[in-house]
């Protein structure tokens, strides 16, 4: 008997091969996604010391050129957020679209190995099949024979 090869196999190692680099290109996109979500917390921060350092400088009523210093740092690292959350938007798009790929190259891998399944399955059906064909075809002795060589081996005894 013949064991049971999938002809699809090679179309099913590529399926699961193509899922891998969905998979991998989700990670790099979330690894990216992390980077710009610690470069926001940073500039966050930043802006958060610099305000309290105005506020410092206002108490103290320190010169207006600190002040204006302050301020243009300010405006500087609000554009810097501004373009970091812009970026970290963009990473966000790129995590979907990489999300989407893994879901289309899992559902198809799963498709590849139901079938895969399905044709084990027929292959074990008409193997038994088969067999039952076989062990039909072989001569059996007819019943009475049986009988009589029963009823033979208990008269020796």
């Amino acid at each position: 008997m013949p064991a049971f090869r999938f002809r699809l196999e090679k179309v099913l190692g590529l399926r699961l091969r193509a899922e891998k680099e969905a998979a991998r290109k989700l990670g790099e996109q979330l690894f990216k996604r992390q980077a710009c979500l610690k470069d926001l917390q940073g500039m966050a921060e930043q802006r958060r010391e610099l305000l309290g350092r105005r506020d410092d400088l206002q108490s103290r009523r320190i010169s207006p050129i600190l002040l204006e210093q302050n301020r243009q740092q300010a405006i500087v690292l609000d554009k810097a957020i501004q373009a970091g959350q812009g970026r970290l938007a963009d990473v966000d798009r790129e995590v979907q679209a990489a999300q989407a790929e893994l879901v289309a190259r899992s559902r198809d891998r799963k498709l590849m190995e139901k079938l895969k399944e399905r044709k084990r399955q027929e292959y074990d059906v008409e193997e038994r099949r088969r067999e039952r064909r076989e062990s039909d075809a072989l001569p059996r002795p007819a019943h009475g024979m049986t009988i009589a060589m029963n009823s033979r081996d208990s008269d020796r005894r």
